[in-house]
């Protein structure tokens, strides 16, 4: 039995770890979809954050229902699928609006995963080994920046922004068909309810349950704010680094994918580590440690912005992978600890859902915006300001996380009982 949980949470790590490629490859793309499609950065700060992130939203929710009532197993092979094909045809694209319906059926099928892969992980483990499965899946994303990053570029560097776009996509096809037919659907724990028994009513209450949880409602807000400093860095830091630090595409490909990816991985693991061993001393520290990470943040995007130095920059790129990498992988935890058995993949799904519509949104629109605004006085070096101004919502970030550490021990006895 351990060995097919090990196994599913490698799978689905793996599975995580290609959404990420797939935005990856679009963020490193950016100024050659812009020089050939001839786009505005506000208009690549919309078209690469907005119909994601709308889609992303209005599909978590049925999706988180139908993980709670059915097969997540076949819910994640399907959507996984689905998000690979649209990420290799985005290679295809002619226009502004095509991509932007690529972005919309991409959010579409990247909304079944995460729900869906956290409602399976609570079920196939307890305790700590709930928190270092949870920390994989955190650190995955920084497998695939560090190698699909790398990659991507150099097909890119050879063949062109269109072949980089098939080669993010093509190879999630066949790991979902081999998802698909090697992992079975674990049994639910805690509940013996089967899924047709369970009504739209149940699943409303679920959420009213989650909404009188004050731990839960301060983490999203906390993970509203976050996200808007990840969406942007992610949006953005390759462009910054081409346009400010004139780094060729290769290179970017190599300090943002195999230096911040390494560093990442190093963070998720310390976070589960360092989680674990702070809560035999006190629980709350599982919510302490993510409020500490998510407040260290801002420090960090500056270095990166504003270092005089290629040590100074570097060190702040590794940082953000580091703090971003931990409190990732300790707040999975937390929403998921006050959800019933039921809601879990709701509790993701919501938790998911304002992520998505808040930072993915106004996160890479904000700094795109503001670049075209500020561009005739600062020139070039706008951007280091727009993103700096991004990156100060993980200070709010903190704070709110901090606040959900009053309520956290007594909304996770509540949702036990």
């Amino acid at each position: 039995m351990w060995r097919i949980s090990v196994y599913t949470v490698v799978l689905l790590a793996a599975i995580n770890s290609f959404s990420y490629v797939d935005r990856a490859a679009l963020a490193l793309v950016l100024p050659f979809i812009q020089r050939d499609l001839h786009l505005s950065d506000t208009a690549l700060g919309l078209v690469s954050g907005l119909p994601f992130s709308v889609c992303y939203a209005l599909g978590s929710l049925p999706a988180a229902y139908i993980a709670d009532r059915l097969s997540r197993r076949n819910l994640i092979a399907i959507g996984f699928a689905f998000w690979s094909a649209m990420t290799a045809l985005s290679g295809m694209v002619t226009s502004g609006l095509q991509l932007a319906c690529a972005r919309l059926a991409l959010g579409a099928g990247e909304s079944t995963g995460l729900p869906s892969m956290a409602s399976m992980i609570a079920d196939l483990f307890s305790g700590r080994g709930r928190a270092a499965a949870f920390a994989v899946i955190a650190a995955s994303p920084n497998i695939g920046v560090l190698v699909g990053f790398p990659a991507v570029a150099w097909v890119m560097h050879r063949m062109g922004w269109r072949a980089a776009f098939f080669a993010a996509g093509v190879p999630g096809l066949l790991l979902a068909i081999l998802f698909f037919l090697t992992v079975r659907e674990p049994k639910r724990r805690g509940d013996g309810i089967a899924g047709s028994e369970l009504s739209v009513s149940t699943f409303r209450e679920g959420l009213a349950f989650l909404a009188g949880s004050r731990s839960y409602v301060l983490v999203v807000i906390a993970g509203a704010l976050i996200s808007i400093n990840i969406g942007s860095f992610i949006a953005w830091a390759p462009t910054f680094m081409m346009r400010m630090l004139h780094q060729s595409p290769q290179q970017v490909g190599s300090y943002f994918g195999t230096f911040r990816g390494i560093a990442g991985l190093l963070g998720a693991i310390f976070a589960g580590v360092l989680a674990n061993a702070l809560a035999r001393r006190d629980e709350v520290w599982r919510v302490w440690l993510p409020a500490l990470a998510e407040l260290l943040l801002f420090p960090a995007d500056a270095l990166f912005l504003f270092a005089s130095s290629p040590l100074g920059w570097r060190g702040g790129l590794m940082l953000d992978a580091v703090l971003n990498s931990v409190q990732i992988a300790t707040t999975y935890t937390l929403f998921v600890s006050v959800a019933k058995t039921r809601t879990r993949a709701a509790s993701a799904a919501i938790y998911f859902l304002v992520c998505s519509l808040v930072g993915l949104t106004c996160g890479p629109a904000l700094v795109g915006t503001l670049n075209d605004i500020l561009r005739p006085r600062l020139g070039d070096g706008a951007i280091r300001y727009t993103m700096l101004l991004a990156a100060a919502t993980s200070v709010g970030a903190g704070v709110a996380t901090l606040l959900a550490a009053r309520y956290w021990k007594q909304d996770v006895e509540r949702a036990n009982r």
